[in-house]
């Protein structure tokens, strides 16, 4: 394997690897956007009650917003993990917090080593864990503890209400419901078609459109 391998190589790897490791229900899902789409997540694994969020730095990849990255991260997700190409984990490892996991990879044969696992994170921004949710579904939970007269309002109203009435916790089980909604479907359709192993071919299965990323 020769060369430098590119983020969609290294992602269907990584989607291999988590598919072979990991026992149980579980959702994969690719170039999730986060904060409003103001980031991505090259992948999302969703599990019962937690989501971790993968970053991939490829050989190519700049390293210069990592910081601001992982922190963004954090502040959304259950657990994070850096995957970065060998030459870049001693500049990486310097850049983020012990939180972030670090997986490292060999351009040369492909594969992925495990250097340290993640820490789960316990304080996660409540409102960026909302964004989660598109409109039908705010509404849905706003109506469930206080009234709407009228028209349904616009989503940001929705979302300011639902920061009033629930607590983290359980926006953070909402969200859970919210990306098991959007990308169950799409991960199972994934699996029937995916063969042997995932080609990068196969990783647009993964993904889905936001409507409603700014509202």
């Amino acid at each position: 394997m020769a060369g430098s391998l590119k983020a969609p190589a290294i992602k269907a790897i990584l989607i291999d690897h988590l598919i072979n490791a990991i026992r149980g229900n579980i959702i994969i899902a690719s170039e999730v956007p986060f904060i409003a789409g103001k980031r991505w997540a090259d992948i999302l694994l969703i599990e019962n009650t937690s989501i971790h969020a993968f970053e991939i730095k490829s050989a190519v990849d700049s390293l210069d917003r990592l910081k601001e990255q992982t922190t963004d991260y954090l502040d959304t997700f259950d657990y994070v993990t850096l995957v970065v190409s060998k030459k870049h984990v001693s500049e990486a490892r310097k850049l983020i917090t012990d939180y972030v996991g670090i997986v490292s990879f060999d351009d040369e044969t492909g594969q992925l080593k495990q250097l340290r696992k993640p820490q789960k994170r316990l304080r996660q921004r409540k409102e960026y864990l909302l964004n989660f949710l598109w409109r039908a579904d705010l509404l849905k939970i706003v109506r469930k503890k206080s009234p709407i007269n009228g028209q349904a309002p616009e989503a940001s109203y929705l979302r300011r209400k639902a920061l009033e009435i629930y607590s983290k916790d359980e926006i953070h089980d909402m969200a859970i419901v919210a990306l098991k909604g959007r990308y169950g479907s799409r991960y199972k359709n994934f699996l029937d078609e995916r063969g042997q192993k995932t080609l990068i071919e196969d990783l647009p299965l993964l993904t889905t459109t936001q409507p409603e990323l700014l509202s």
